[in-house]
């Protein structure tokens, strides 16, 4: 066995660099990047502005930024340029740490212990109800959705800007220029956080009918052709079959030869707001879905920008105390899905909603089980995580 003593000066020197690196995470000195993370991408024509690193660019306040270039007109002839992916772009995960099939075990079973809900139900209808109500009657044409006569559509706050903005996004939409005003709406989105309540009943009409919908198609479909697998289908998009199955409304053993599928380039993303409790999922700054999540106490949860290393159903919890729980046990704290960050943090499911909106776990980010299925269906290996206060 080789001694400490004998060990060249270059291993003594990684071992140290190693060793330190991961006391400074353990501390929350630095933040922490796992593997190279790639953001999906919705068109070719309206990209999000990219580092070196081929990831989406995150503006001033860590958002994805979203630019249009002079030769993209706003219509969906744009999404022209998405066509399906050729068979060498399937996604190949990246090389991962060591720990990339880390057991589970940082989620708490103990009851929280803060009620500090810093962004309520009763907050929001507070802040949508701020402003006078306006009756607005949107035609969603092209989207497949039905009229709107909704007052809980709220007008804009007094802010002109804005609602010269909001005005100019209700008539494309009205129009069918579904696309043009979801792109807006995602800029005001992220720039403008203070007015996520007002923009909230137009963002999630237009995300429906885009992400969520199998009809109209923003993107050629993709053909079934003979012999055929959903799975394959999904890993040339970089998207899971979960989700492909149920934007389609379709199921694996069911899809039909000459069937036509909606599809859209991924692979998705998340960005996680402590001080919100919140997670969104987003396609290249496009937003997607919104949830409500638990987050760690005493600022547990890890900051930084991760990869998906793992997903797992109905995962075995381990505790820090070394007690195992399998993972069809109704007392498992993991809940239904379990999403790998690495380090043993990860995205989960809860079998105490009550501590959604609260600080109480030992750093991962919790989810009622029916959101935590949507997002694990949303994500695949290498999909970013970026967490951020």
């Amino acid at each position: 066995m080789l001694r400490l003593g004998q060990m060249p000066i270059l291993t003594l020197l990684f071992f140290g660099v190693g060793l330190g690196g991961g006391l400074a995470w353990k501390t929350g000195c630095i933040p922490v990047e796992i593997g190279a993370a790639r953001t999906g991408q919705l068109d070719g024509g309206i990209p999000a502005r990219s580092d070196k690193s081929g990831r989406a660019a995150l503006n001033a306040t860590g958002s994805p930024e979203i630019t249009a270039t002079e030769s993209v007109s706003d219509d969906p002839s744009i999404f022209e340029q998405q066509t399906e992916p050729a068979d060498d772009e399937r996604d190949v995960p990246a090389s991962r740490p060591a720990n990339a099939a880390a057991t589970p075990s940082r989620a708490m079973d103990e009851r929280p212990v803060s009620r500090d809900v810093l962004v309520s139900d009763e907050a929001r209808e507070r802040l949508a109800s701020s402003s006078p109500p306006s009756r607005r009657s949107v035609a969603v044409q092209q989207a497949g959705h039905r009229e709107l006569d909704d007052p809980s559509v709220k007008a804009a706050p007094p802010n002109t800007a804005l609602a010269d903005e909001l005005q100019a996004i209700d008539d494309q939409i009205a129009s069918g220029e579904t696309l043009a005003a979801h792109r807006a709406l995602s800029k005001l989105y992220w720039n403008h956080k203070e007015h996520r309540a007002t923009l909230q009943p137009r963002l999630d009409a237009s995300a429906r009918a885009i992400f969520f919908q199998p009809q109209p198609h923003f993107v050629e479909p993709y053909t079934i052709q003979p012999n055929d697998q959903l799975r394959v289908i999904a890993n040339k998009y970089q998207l899971s079959w979960e989700y492909l199955a149920r934007l389609n409304k379709t199921e694996p053993r069911r899809i039909q030869l000459g069937q036509k599928l909606k599809v859209v380039k991924g692979p998705f993303a998340a960005i996680v707001d402590l001080q919100d409790f919140a997670l969104t999922i987003h396609l290249q700054g496009y937003y997607v879905k919104r949830y409500d999540v638990g987050i760690g106490k005493e600022d547990s949860s890890p900051l930084g920008k991760f990869s998906v290393l793992n997903k797992v159903e109905n995962p075995q919890y381990t505790g820090p105390d070394g007690r195992v729980i399998k993972g069809d046990d109704p007392q498992n704290p993991l809940g239904e899905r379990w999403i790998d960050l690495g380090d043993s943090y990860g995205i989960h499911g809860t079998i105490d909603p009550d501590s959604i909106g609260k600080a109480a776990s030992r750093g991962c980010i919790r989810l009622r089980d029916k959101d935590v299925i949507e997002v694990y269906d949303f994500l695949v290996k290498d999909s970013e995580v970026v967490i951020r206060k």
